[in-house]
């Protein structure tokens, strides 16, 4: 299959795309007019307003149910907003500059059941299924955040969502990022867009709920510099910009596109809701609406992805390419591209009593069935190296109640009868129960058998080729923890057991260690508070037993001690203090930047440096700013914060930033 074909394939789906949406929206305004809520003693038939209210809520798609939607209040604390870049508070390291390649420092291997068309490290920086929030609320709403640091590191981020009737929520978001870094060819650039909306007929008899995600990425890659030494043993600050790299003309880019709708017909008794006046007397002749009470649903549900790769090195240095040489000053233009089309039918069963009062009653069932195409293609300046596509048909189905229940149940499981994966597996569970008020028991568990990435399996650009035969990856974990909210308290345990661990090896080649891996990991979260002062404790131990092949720090650690009042008159909350970042000296990963892949080493230990950052924030009503300084502690005693091996940290920078929050 050719590039163009590729193309038309996809916008042929995309115009079908458009049309199932468009009926969508025609039967959901058919929907929403056969009947209105009329307001309490009204004899004009006007529709309600909906109260207004300062207290939002949001919920991710698999929080949305065909008979209520399990909603989170918006974080409006300082958290969500000081942690705008994830990766040392969940523990993930980049390559030194925001918005480059990052690896998780703790292990958690994702269970992908079907095609899986992972091909880099930047999710991190993706909007996605998992971080889309839709909202619900009484009125418009918006939020902004612009960002500044050194080395022309800034960002802006935007979130406009608003009701456009009481049961029809639309909402947009962008988000910029860059930043050009210490050391020379680090720029990097990274836009994120989204529109996604969630519209329900007000006798809840259908249900759509639609969203289109957007990401962009441009990454100078300059290969780490060519001698570490130069950094950690200079006995004083010299500039960075002279410290000669492995790759002076590389730049990695990539697009992706990220389509899903899903829409409910739901089937049931009718409910009908009378007027009750401010005594709670009801009156029996002032109906304000009729409501369906799902107790069978037919669910369809539609997503598309696309994904573009390009490596383009317009110098080559030989050197980088030792798998298959290419002379040096010569050119290379490599580009990627997926294609995933997945359409599934369901229906969710609700078969027991009326209230959800106990265990039983709050149960659903759901089983699915769906196939599932994808197409990957790759080329070397437009000539084809790699033409191929899968196909998959599979099951799937679910026993769950919802979480809000003092005993929240979710079994899922799901198969692939044929296709590329054929036989692929996935089996999870979560069961949590609330010992008391504040005191909830969690275990989380996952099995599953699945092919690698097919990065892994096949791959053929300018430098890099190779045709592996994989085995299949068996993965077993699980996380038992206990949640204590009066002390805001967590203590937990996760393990993980894998068997064919597939990784890239010390020439960058694809491998699959045969025997089992695994670890073990204790953890601890707990905020201990003084007064105005708080110490909050964040981290743990972790065990591999196949270090060398899976190479993780033991300890590590996030600690914040801060002071926090309030002045003048209590309107202005500030919060005083430091954050640590800490994990202990481990053989980490090297970085390929022609493959996009993080492959082990087994020589050069990183880590066992302290991570200070001072901070200061604070909030009035609806705006937030924050001023801290990171790596404060730079050079002392040595320079020798390596992210990994050729990619320092950042060094000591100032930044800052505002958000402002705006309801009409």
């Amino acid at each position: 299959m050719n590039i163009s074909k590729t193309e038309n394939i996809r916008f042929a789906l995309l115009g079908n795309l458009r049309l199932v949406l468009a009926f969508m929206l025609a039967i959901a305004s058919f929907e929403l007019s056969a009947q209105t809520i009329i307001a309490q003693k009204d004899s004009n038939n006007s529709e309600d307003k909906v109260p207004k209210s300062f207290i939002f809520n949001q919920f991710s798609v698999n929080q949305i149910h065909p008979d209520t939607i399990v909603m989170e209040a918006m974080d409006s604390t300082f958290a969500s907003f000081f942690n705008y870049d994830n990766h040392l508070s969940n523990f993930n390291i980049n390559l030194g500059n925001h918005g480059s390649a990052t690896k998780s420092l703790l292990v958690n291997d994702s269970i992908l059941t079907g095609l899986n068309y992972s091909f880099d490290n930047l999710d991190a920086f993706r909007w996605g299924k998992k971080n889309l929030r839709f909202k619900e609320l009484s009125q418009p709403y918006a939020s902004v955040m612009y960002f500044n640091g050194a080395q022309n590191e800034e960002g802006v981020e935007l979130h406009l969502s608003q009701n456009v009737r009481e049961n029809w929520n639309i909402g947009v978001g962008y988000r910029k990022i860059s930043s050009v870094g210490f050391y020379i060819r680090q720029r990097n650039a990274i836009n994120n867009f989204y529109i996604n909306q969630h519209l329900k007929s007000k006798n809840h008899r259908y249900q759509l709920i639609f969203y289109g995600i957007y990401n962009e990425s441009y990454n100078e890659e300059n290969g780490g510099i060519q001698n570490d030494t130069l950094f950690t043993d200079s006995p004083e600050k010299i500039s960075r910009k002279g410290f000669p790299v492995n790759f002076t003309e590389a730049i990695n880019r990539s697009r992706q596109q990220e389509y899903l709708l899903k829409q409910r017909f739901n089937f049931g008794p009718s409910r009908r809701f009378y007027y009750r006046d401010a005594k709670d007397s009801l009156y029996p002749d002032s109906i304000i609406k009729t409501q369906i009470i799902p107790r069978i649903t037919l669910e369809h549900t539609f997503q598309y992805q696309h994904q573009e790769f390009v490596f383009e090195d317009k110098n080559v240095d030989s050197t980088n390419y030792s798998f298959k040489p290419i002379p040096s000053g010569t050119a290379i233009f490599d580009k990627t591209l997926f294609n995933k089309f997945d359409n599934e039918i369901g229906i969710i069963l609700r078969p027991w009593i009326k209230t959800d009062s106990t265990f039983l009653s709050g149960l659903r069932f759901r089983g699915a069935t769906g196939f599932e195409y994808g197409t990957y293609d790759q080329n070397s300046f437009g000539v084809n190296q790699t033409d191929i596509f899968q196909n998959n048909v599979y099951v799937s189905s679910s026993l769950y109640n919802l979480s809000f229940m003092k005993n929240h149940l979710v079994l899922n499981g799901k198969l692939v009868l044929a296709g590329y994966n054929e036989a692929d597996f996935m089996i999870t569970g979560k069961y949590s129960t609330a010992v008391s008020k504040k005191i909830r028991l969690s275990l989380k568990t996952a099995f599953g058998s699945q092919k690698p990435a097919l990065l892994y399996d096949r791959y053929s650009v300018s430098g890099w080729n190779w045709n592996s035969i994989l085995n299949k990856m068996s993965i077993s974990k699980a996380d038992l923890n206990m949640k204590i909210d009066s002390n805001f308290f967590t203590v937990g345990i996760a393990g993980q057991s894998i068997t064919n661990y597939t990784y890239f090896g010390w020439d960058g080649l694809p491998r699959q260690y045969s025997g089992v891996i695994n670890t073990f990991r204790p953890y601890i979260e707990k905020l201990f508070n003084l007064g105005s002062f708080h110490l909050k404790l964040k981290g743990g131990y972790q065990l591999t037993d196949q270090a060398g092949i899976m190479n993780l720090p033991e300890i590590y650690t996030h600690n914040s001690l801060y002071f926090e009042t309030k002045l003048f008159q209590s309107e202005m909350l500030i919060r005083l203090g430091s954050d640590v970042f800490y994990v202990s000296a481990y053989s980490a990963d090297r970085y390929n930047p022609s493959t996009r892949q993080f492959y082990i080493q087994n020589e050069q230990m990183v880590g066992g440096y302290p991570w200070l950052e001072p901070y200061l924030m604070v909030n009035v009503e609806r705006f937030f700013f924050f001023a801290r300084m990171a790596n404060v502690g730079e050079g002392i005693p040595n320079y020798s914060y390596l992210a990994r091996p050729g990619y320092p940290l950042q060094d000591r920078a100032f930044k800052f930033a505002i958000k402002w929050t705006f309801i009409n």
